[in-house]
């Protein structure tokens, strides 16, 4: 089993088209920029296995295990130096099966 935890404290990030109005005269980011930060947990199992001659292993992934909600990534949007943020997915599960002869 395999655990992995990314924690963020606080985060600025710009939702709006209004990028300009965000900042001040000296580039200290206003409090409408600032977004509470996120703790996201994914787990791994893989369980081997051998039948005769066939080895290999089923494994489980679960991403973003607590289903936390946050902005995952950019992409350009409208207009200059403008971003779309885009949401991530909630909680994921993922199969896999692995064979080796």
């Amino acid at each position: 089993m395999t655990i992995n935890v990314q924690y963020e404290s606080k985060w600025y990030i710009q939702v709006d088209d209004s990028i300009y109005n965000q900042y001040t005269e000296n580039g200290i980011k206003r409090s409408s920029s600032e977004r509470t930060g996120f703790t996201v947990a994914n787990v791994n199992l893989n369980y081997g296995w051998k039948l005769g001659t066939l080895n290999g292993d089923i494994g489980l992934f679960c991403k973003n295990l607590f289903d936390e909600q946050y902005f995952g990534f950019t992409e350009p949007n409208n207009g200059p130096d403008y971003n779309s943020y885009q949401a991530v997915p909630g909680r994921e599960f993922f199969v896999s099966l692995r064979l080796r002869l």
